[in-house]
C-alpha cells in the first residue's frame, strides 16, 4: 500500500474508532455539510486531475489538502472524545514540575502581559499555524516537493494520535485556570475550557465540528506543529528560515498565550522529535531494502 493510501486507511480506522467512542459514551457528533462538501470537492478535483486531465502537481495538492483535513478531523474529534473518560487532572503535577526545573510560569506571564509589543508579536507568532500550513504545501507543490506533503501530514497525524492517548489519562485543564489569571484571558483562548470541561462533567452531549477546539493541554501539540514546520522546510532556501524564525516566536508563546506549562512544551519537542526519528529510520529501511531487492543476484 502507498503512504498515500495508507493514510486514507488511518483515516478511516480512526473515524470507525470515534464513531465507536461516541455511542459508547452517548455523544452526538455533527459533522457540518459545509465540512463534507469540501472534501468531496477536494477529491473530485483530485480525481480529474490525477485520471481525467492529467496534472500531477495540482492532484497533489487537493488529494493532500482533503487528506489533511479529514485525518485533523478524526484525530480531533477523537481527542475532545477521550476527555469524557474523565480521569483525574494532573495540573498541580505540572505547575510543581515547572517549579522544580526554575522555570515561574507566572513571572513569565506577568511580564508579557507589561509588555503588549511583546504579547503582539507572541499572538501573532502563535496563531499562525493555519497560514503556514497553507503556505508549506503550496511552497512543496510548487518547488516539486510533494513527498513532503504526506510526510508533513503523517507526522502531524502520528503526534496528534500519540497526544490524544496521553491527554486520555494525564488531563489537563492548563496553566490559566492552576495560576488564577482567566480574567485576564481574552475569551477567544478560553473556548476550550467549556468544551474540556463539558466533557469532562458529562454535560456535553453533543460535539460540533464547528466548535471543536484543540484541548489537549499535555503535551503541546503547537509544538509539535512548530517542530514539523521547520523540519519539513528544510533545505528551501527562504522558507526553511522564515519558518524556523516565525516558529521560535510560535514555540515560545505556547506557555504564556496557549495557557501551557512550560513542561507541555518539553513533553511536546520530546515526543515529536521520536515521531521524526522514528519515521526517518522507516524510510531509510525502506530504501535499504528496495536497493537489496533491485541488485542482481549473485551467479
Amino acid at each position: 500500500m502507498s503512504g498515500e493510501g495508507f493514510r486514507w486507511a488511518v483515516t478511516a480506522c480512526v473515524a470507525l474508532l470515534d464513531f465507536i467512542i461516541a455511542r459508547y459514551l452517548g455523544i452526538h457528533v455533527v459533522i457540518e455539510l459545509w465540512f463534507v462538501a469540501l472534501v468531496g470537492w477536494l477529491l473530485a478535483i483530485y480525481i480529474v486531475y490525477r485520471f481525467a486531465r492529467p496534472d500531477a502537481r495540482l492532484a497533489w495538492l487537493c488529494g493532500s489538502v482533503a487528506q489533511y483535513l479529514a485525518l485533523g478531523c478524526t484525530l480531533t474529534i477523537l481527542s475532545c472524545l477521550v476527555a469524557a473518560f474523565n480521569f483525574p487532572l494532573i495540573d498541580r503535577y505540572l505547575a510543581k514540575a515547572d517549579a522544580t526545573i526554575g522555570l515561574d510560569w507566572l513571572a513569565a506571564y506577568d511580564y508579557v502581559q507589561s509588555n503588549p509589543w511583546l504579547k503582539r508579536i507572541l499572538q501573532i507568532g502563535y496563531n499562525s499555524t493555519e497560514a503556514q500550513t497553507a503556505l508549506l504545501f503550496l511552497v512543496l507543490n510548487v518547488t516539486g516537493r510533494v513527498h513532503r506533503t504526506g510526510e508533513f501530514i503523517s507526522l502531524c497525524a502520528a503526534t496528534l494520535a500519540i497526544m490524544a492517548i496521553i491527554s486520555a489519562v494525564l488531563p489537563a485543564t492548563g496553566a490559566w485556570p492552576t495560576h488564577r489569571v482567566l480574567q485576564s484571558v481574552s475569551a477567544d483562548y478560553l473556548s476550550y475550557l467549556p468544551l474540556l470541561n463539558g466533557l469532562r462533567d458529562g454535560s456535553l452531549r453533543q460535539l460540533s465540528l464547528s466548535n471543536i477546539d484543540g484541548i489537549v493541554t499535555f503535551p503541546s501539540f503547537h509544538t509539535a506543529l512548530g517542530i514539523i514546520f521547520v523540519y519539513t522546510a528544510r533545505g528551501i532556501p527562504l522558507l526553511f528560515p522564515a519558518l524556523a524564525a516565525l516558529n521560535v516566536i510560535m514555540i515560545s508563546a505556547t506557555p504564556v498565550i496557549g495557557g501551557h506549562y512550560f513542561v507541555d512544551i518539553i513533553a511536546g519537542a520530546v515526543i515529536t522529535c521520536a515521531v521524526i526519528f522514528m519515521v526517518r529510520a522507516v524510510a531509510i529501511w525502506d530504501r535499504a531494502q528496495l536497493t537489496l531487492r533491485s541488485e542482481p543476484s549473485a551467479p
